[in-house]
This record gives C-alpha cells, structure tokens and sequence, in this order.
C-alpha cells in the first residue's frame, strides 16, 4: 500500500485549529508560592499507622525528618515564597526551627479538613 493509495479523512475529522483570542493571560501580579502543609511532629498525632512496629516517638521522628526532607526540595526552587502550613499551630517549635533553618514563611492552617484548609490557604493568601 502506498502513500497515495491510503484514504484520507473528510475534513470533519481534523482537529480544529486553537483559538487563543479567548484565553486569559496571568496577571503579572500573580506570585508563586509553594505551600508545605504539615502536622507538628507530635507522638500520637503523626504516623500513627505506622505504629507498630514504630514507636510513638519513632513515627514522630520519622515525620519530622519527612517535613525536612521536603523542605530541603522545595529550596532549590528559585522565584517564589516557601510556606510552611503548620497544625495544630504554626508556632510550635518545630516550624519555628524549620523557619530560621529553611527560610521559610509559616502560616496557621485553619478548617475541618485537608480540602477545606487548602481552600482557606487560597482564599487569605494566593
């Protein structure tokens, strides 16, 4: 079969060309950030499922090493702020330490859930 010989499709079935007179463009105004959103890492209140075999403290320790881990990714992003959402409070001593050693900004999460602390993170601040 050659070239010639395959059957070429109506001109119904192309794809339509892409109109981008329509499509917004961002305003330049708009910043970028990156928002870690994490729990303090407390015995009982982090990594519970992995206890056992973990101890208590162990999940805990194990989760404070996660959050730093991440942060430490997050560092080599250049042009836009790096949040660290903290619960139950963005004060505890944790993320203060995290503040000072990953320039981080901290913000309190507020709200029933993951979804609905996300939403408020937009709503105040992105």
């Amino acid at each position: 079969m050659t070239r010639s010989d395959k059957k070429r499709r109506p001109p119904s079935f192309r794809a339509p060309t892409p109109s981008f007179r329509h499509r917004r463009s961002p305003a330049p105004s708009v910043s970028k950030a990156i928002v870690v959103y994490a729990k303090a890492p407390i015995e009982g209140y982090v990594k519970t499922r992995l206890c056992p075999p973990l101890t208590g403290d162990e999940a805990a320790s194990l989760h404070g090493s996660l959050v730093m881990d991440l942060l430490e990714c997050c560092q080599v992003v250049k042009g836009c702020d790096r949040i660290l959402a903290g619960a139950p409070t963005g004060q505890h001593p944790f993320f203060k330490a995290m503040e000072t050693r990953f320039q981080v900004k901290l913000w309190e999460q507020s709200g029933e859930d993951l979804g609905a602390r996300m939403a408020k993170t937009f709503q105040d601040g992105l």
